[in-house]
C-alpha cells in the first residue's frame, strides 16, 4: 500500500509539473483582449480587419464572442454583444459587414448564435439563448430554399441565396434548428472525394461544385472535414489520412493545395489552417497531430506579436486563440 501510495503522488507531482510548464508556455503570448483592444478595437464600429484598416466584418465580433466565452470573460462579451445588437442587427437579421449592405451571412449568424448558447452555460443566464434562439428561427424562416439553408439573405430584395457552401455549416446549430440532416449528409457524403471536398451546393441546379478546378483552400476543407466529424462521428477517411501524411512528410500545412496533384500550391503556413487543424485534431483525437499544431499555433502568435501584428486579419488572430482554448479544455 505504501508503494501504490508512493506511486499516486509521484504522479500527481509529475501532473502538476507538467501543468504548470504548459501554463509558461501559454503565458508566452499577449492577452488576446488586450492584443484585440490597442490594435484592432473601435468603440464605435468594434473590430476591424486589420490594424490599419477600417473595415468591420461582423465574422470577428462573433469569433470574439465564442473566445470570450471560453475565456469566462462576461463583461468582455456584453460589451462585444451590444455592438452586433447596436449597429449589425436588422430585426433578427446580422448584417454580414457594418456599411451599405442588406444581406447577412448565415455563417455569422450560426457563429454569434452558438456563442450565445454557450454564454448561458457558463455566465448562468437563458436570456442569451433565448437571443440565440431568435436568431435561428430567422434562419428558418428565410434561409431556406428547396429544403436547404442558404449561405445569405437580402431582406430588401426579400431573398435567400443559391448556394450552400459546406464549409459555412454548423451542425450543432443544424441540430438547434431540428432540421432533418438527412438531405445534409447525403450532400457531405456526395462531396467527399479523393482526397479533398467539393466546397459548394448550387440549390437552383441541385448539384455539388468545386469553387476553384485548379487547387483547394485548406481552411475551406478543413471547416468542411469537422462538420463531417460532427455529422458522422467518424472521421472522412481519405481526407483524413491525406492529412496526416502531409504532416508527417513535411512537418507543416500550407494554405492552397493543387487539386489533382495534392502538391502545395503556396510556400508558406497559414494561421487559420493551423488552427483549424489543431481543432480537427483535437476533435479526432489524434494526439501526436494536434501537440504538433498546438506548437505552431504557439509559435505564429508569438512571431504576430513581433511583428505588431501587421497584416495579420483580426479573424486569424482570433481563431489562433480559439483554437488553444479549445485545446486546453479537452486535455
Amino acid at each position: 500500500m505504501k508503494k501504490l501510495g508512493l506511486v499516486v503522488i509521484g504522479l500527481g507531482v509529475i501532473f502538476v509539473s507538467l501543468f504548470y510548464l504548459y501554463q509558461q508556455f501559454v503565458s508566452k503570448v499577449e492577452d488576446p483582449r488586450q492584443v484585440i483592444k490597442e490594435y484592432y478595437w473601435d468603440d464605435t464600429s468594434g473590430i476591424r480587419m486589420y490594424p490599419d484598416h477600417d473595415t468591420f466584418l461582423v465574422e470577428s465580433l462573433g469569433q470574439y464572442l465564442l473566445l470570450m466565452v471560453y475565456l469566462d470573460d462576461q463583461k468582455a462579451f456584453d460589451e462585444a454583444y451590444t455592438i452586433i445588437d447596436d449597429l449589425y442587427r436588422e430585426d433578427d437579421f446580422i448584417k454580414w459587414r457594418l456599411k451599405d449592405t442588406s444581406a447577412d451571412a448565415v455563417v455569422d449568424t450560426y457563429r454569434i448564435s452558438e456563442a450565445l448558447f454557450k454564454a448561458t452555460e457558463v455566465f448562468d443566464d437563458a436570456s442569451y439563448a433565448s437571443m440565440g434562439l431568435s436568431f435561428l428561427r430567422t434562419i428558418k424562416m428565410h434561409h431556406q430554399k428547396q429544403g436547404i439553408i442558404s449561405d445569405f439573405y437580402d431582406w430588401a430584395y426579400q431573398l435567400p441565396g443559391d448556394t450552400m457552401h459546406l464549409s459555412y455549416q454548423n451542425v450543432p446549430m443544424l441540430r438547434t434548428l431540428d432540421l432533418d440532416l438527412t438531405v445534409t449528409k447525403q450532400l457531405f457524403n456526395q462531396a467527399e472525394e479523393k482526397p479533398f471536398f467539393k466546397e459548394v451546393y448550387i440549390i437552383s441546379q441541385s448539384s455539388l461544385h468545386v469553387t476553384n478546378e485548379l487547387t483547394v483552400n485548406l481552411i475551406d476543407q478543413l471547416l468542411t472535414a469537422i462538420s463531417y466529424v460532427d455529422l458522422f462521428q467518424e472521421t472522412p477517411a481519405t481526407f483524413h489520412e491525406w492529412l496526416m501524411n502531409q504532416l508527417a512528410e513535411n512537418n507543416r500545412l500550407t494554405g492552397l493545395y493543387y487539386r489533382d496533384t495534392l502538391e502545395e500550391a503556396v510556400d508558406y503556413e497559414a494561421s487559420a489552417v493551423n488552427s483549424l487543424a489543431l481543432i480537427y485534431f483535437n476533435k479526432t483525437e489524434e494526439k501526436t497531430y494536434e501537440k504538433l499544431m498546438y506548437e505552431k499555433v504557439i509559435e505564429q502568435l508569438q512571431n504576430h506579436e513581433k511583428n505588431n501584428y501587421q497584416d495579420v486579419h483580426a479573424f486569424d488572430f482570433l481563431y489562433l486563440h480559439l483554437a488553444i482554448e479549445i485545446y486546453q479544455a479537452n486535455q
